[in-house]
């Protein structure tokens, strides 16, 4: 009897050790199809952000010192217009922050024509430039950046922490691409043949 039972229990055993492997199998087999679906977005979104941050035009200054509520009295007056045109405003705008903002611009502009521009089209081989007419401002970022801390001497030998603040800004262009053609890319170049390596 001691010898059936141990066959039966052993039996058991094997069955619920069968079945729970089987279990283990379909949940590993999910959770691998699972894992690769998840590996294959992160992918792709890898691949699309590397994609946007290539296109993408835009300039950073980091601790300019001034406020950022100063700052941002200046992007107001130019969010979403043509970049030459919000350049022209600012310059004629009389205050610290349109400067800061315009010498912002400007780069910008001139990333977009080292990008996208004729030469560089040329130089790549690409069908395709922007045209530098057509840029406009589509996101200006304003941010809080540290503060510098001064002091201050007040009354009975005391002291009073006076803090200089910075910002960030960061500027984002976009624009329209055309076609390029030989006589346009022997124009934008001064007149001078265009050369392609290879």
């Amino acid at each position: 009897m001691s010898n059936r039972k141990s066959d039966v229990y052993a039996v058991n055993v094997d069955k619920f050790t069968s079945t729970n492997d089987d279990m283990n199998l379909t949940v590993t087999k999910d959770m691998t199809s699972s894992m690769n679906l998840s590996e294959r977005r992160r992918e792709k979104i890898k691949e699309d952000s590397a994609q946007k941050r290539k296109d993408q035009i835009s300039a950073t200054a980091s601790h300019l010192r001034i406020s950022a509520r100063k700052m941002k009295l200046a992007v107001d007056l130019v969010r979403g217009m043509n970049a030459k045109k919000a350049v022209h405003i600012l310059k004629a705008t009389p205050r610290k922050a349109c400067e800061l903002l315009a010498k912002l611009l400007n780069s910008a502009i001139a990333n977009a024509d080292y990008k996208h521009g004729t030469k560089n089209a040329i130089h790549e081989q690409r069908t395709q430039r922007i045209d530098m007419e057509s840029l406009k401002i589509t996101r200006i970022d304003v941010g809080n950046g540290p503060g510098l801390t001064r002091f201050m001497p007040r009354a009975r030998h005391g002291s009073g922490m006076i803090t200089k603040y910075t910002c960030n800004v960061s500027v984002y262009l976009n624009g329209v691409f055309v076609e390029n053609t030989l006589e346009q890319e022997k124009e934008m170049l001064g007149g001078e043949e265009v050369k392609i390596n290879g």
